[in-house]
């Protein structure tokens, strides 16, 4: 999409819309699917030491 934006000189939204409409299925952002947003352990969970 990068490529189509800066070769026609449009925004992503235009972009977009325009390729929606022309059926394109867009790809899914795989990066939240990877990383998926950090939540820290309960105290309970958290190790012993071993000390």
């Amino acid at each position: 999409m990068r490529a189509i934006r800066q070769d026609v000189g449009r925004s992503n939204g235009f972009v977009r819309r325009n390729l929606l409409k022309a059926g394109v299925t867009m790809q899914s952002n795989s990066t939240k699917q990877q990383h998926p947003k950090w939540v820290p352990p309960k105290p309970g969970d958290w190790p012993r030491s071993t000390r």
